[in-house]
């Protein structure tokens, strides 16, 4: 089995301008990721396309249950199985050193959100890579400027990942909204040590260029 957590949409833009992040999986972890599919396939699809390019509705088959998810973190349309918001809150919380997170959408209503802006105010270093539109700034943003994260703006960026302490990392396809974190159907992996490192590193070359 071969398979690849990513962040990007199967675009031009995804493939070739975007910065984005992806990450080849372990045996077992496709093997999990491919459960997660197959179960949200089958119990979770509310339309599917016919004959005619048209679309039928579509019931449960009831057959699948998931379970067992030891290595995909995942937000999911049934909330019993989430755990991606809940580890991602878990390492800012106990972050020391620093917090340096990159997305595409973010709410500062987000608990996630809140916790990194607690973070920043007891002078604990939080970066933040995003769009710069003036819609987000207004709305979202600027309560981050005046609580003290430092945001760097890149008109393309489109990668979701978390660096904490610079050792511990994660790479997920879910925005920092309440559809990416609480009722979506989204998945994200914690990083090894050597793949944290080179994260850590992309976010180095983000800052500085």
């Amino acid at each position: 089995a071969q398979g690849f957590i990513c962040t990007n949409n199967f675009t031009e833009k995804g493939f070739y301008e975007n910065p984005e992040l992806g990450v080849e999986l372990s045996k077992d972890q496709c093997a999990q990721l491919y459960k997660v599919f197959v179960y949200h396939f089958w119990e979770h699809s509310t339309d599917e396309q016919n004959a005619t390019n048209e679309f039928d509705k579509v019931s449960p088959a009831k057959r699948f249950e998931l379970t067992g998810l030891k290595h995909i973190l995942l937000t999911s349309p049934n909330s019993k199985l989430n755990t991606l918001n809940d580890s991602l809150l878990e390492a800012i919380t106990k972050a020391e050193k620093s917090i340096s997170i990159s997305t595409f959408h973010i709410d500062k209503d987000m608990p996630l959100v809140k916790a990194m802006i607690a973070k920043a105010q007891t002078e604990l270093k939080v970066t933040l890579f995003c769009r710069p539109t003036e819609k987000q700034f207004n709305a979202q943003l600027k309560e981050l400027l005046d609580c003290g994260v430092h945001i760097y703006f890149h008109p393309l960026i489109h990668a979701k990942s978390l660096v904490i302490d610079s050792t511990d990392g994660f790479i997920f396809t879910a925005n920092l909204t309440n559809e990416g974190l609480e009722t979506g159907l989204e998945v994200g992996l914690k990083l090894t040590l050597p793949q944290s490192s080179d994260l850590q590193k992309i976010h180095q070359g983000w800052e500085v260029n």
